[in-house]
């Protein structure tokens, strides 16, 4: 019966182990609001693919309400690139520290887009905006 105890024991503490590594939580604003780390809403990152990056299976990246691009400059090739287990949440208001329940894609609309070259020039504009290739557990959603 020790045995059993010993094991349950072990069993409790491995899996408070694993609870204890929680999802981390990165943000990002446009460009022109987001220049931080990606820490909090505060902090948010400019850099979605950077965030994005940074991120390991079952950490989530908030995206505020704003327009956001592949790239800054012309390359039709680069896209954004997703990973395994990511959660990337849009809708959110670009102010304040709004949370899951503030989220209202209507409202808040967090776009990705390819538009990056000559405005309304269809010719330009990159050739996928995202890129999800082989990927499992992947939310994606507003």
């Amino acid at each position: 019966m020790n045995t059993l105890k010993i094991w349950t024991f072990l069993f409790l503490c491995a899996l408070s182990g694993i609870a204890a590594q929680a999802q981390t939580i990165r943000y990002v604003k446009p460009v022109a609001a987001g220049s931080g780390d990606g820490s909090s809403w505060a902090n948010a990152s400019g850099d979605l693919q950077a965030m994005i990056n940074a991120s390991a299976s079952g950490d989530q990246v908030w995206v505020a309400a704003g327009t956001y691009k592949p790239t800054t400059g012309t390359d039709r090739t680069i896209s954004f690139s997703l990973k395994n287990g990511l959660a990337l949440y849009g809708g959110f208001p670009a102010s304040g520290d709004p949370g899951m329940t503030d989220r209202d894609w209507a409202a808040f609309p967090s776009i990705l887009s390819g538009e990056i070259g000559t405005p309304d020039d269809k010719s330009d504009n990159s050739y996928h905006v995202v890129r999800c290739n082989n990927l499992n557990a992947v939310i994606f959603d507003g």
